[in-house]
């Protein structure tokens, strides 16, 4: 680091603070305390100027901002595109897992012969049962559904029980 790099922001207020409410100097910048969070992983000096103060309700607050050299903002500006890419590179990889668990978990069912919010099919995932009498269960349904009047006398108003019993006399 160069010696006395802050020369021109070299006075403090009487409140200990360095108080330049101007422009900075030529070769010199000031960012805000949020974008300065990485300033200290990537092991650059900066100094906090008072910069004036903002009025919230019936208070005064400080606007504090970090001072920085150009060169050093480019260095920010880069590594905040690294880390954002990185991001971007992280939740499309995550989306990509959960698109596949989401396809394998469909395959799965239609194995089985199963709905995927079918009671059956999450009691096979939770391990309650085991794949043979999943997909028996899953014959079942599909024959109850598909082979027999069970859609119609559930559509005129008959219970699930008793439809159950009806079409069971005719299995």
């Amino acid at each position: 680091m160069e010696k006395n790099k802050f020369k021109w922001l070299s006075k403090k207020s009487e409140y200990g603070n360095y108080d330049y409410r101007c422009s900075a100097p030529r070769g010199y910048q000031f960012i805000t305390k949020q974008e300065g969070r990485c300033l200290s992983k990537l092991g650059i000096e900066r100094r906090e100027t008072l910069r004036g103060f903002s009025k919230s309700g019936k208070y005064f607050s400080p606007i504090i901002e970090l001072a920085i050299s150009n060169i050093e903002k480019k260095k920010i500006d880069k590594y905040m595109q690294e880390t954002k890419d990185k991001r971007e590179k992280s939740k499309e990889a995550s989306q990509k897992r959960a698109i596949k668990k989401a396809q394998e978990k469909s395959e799965l069912a239609t194995k089985l012969g199963l709905l995927e919010d079918s009671k059956t099919f999450k009691a096979f995932l939770r391990g309650d049962i085991e794949e043979d009498q999943a997909r028996g269960i899953g014959e079942y349904m599909r024959h109850r559904h598909e082979d027999t009047d069970y859609d119609e006398l559930l559509r005129w108003g008959m219970d699930k029980e008793s439809a159950r019993e009806q079409i069971g006399q005719h299995v």
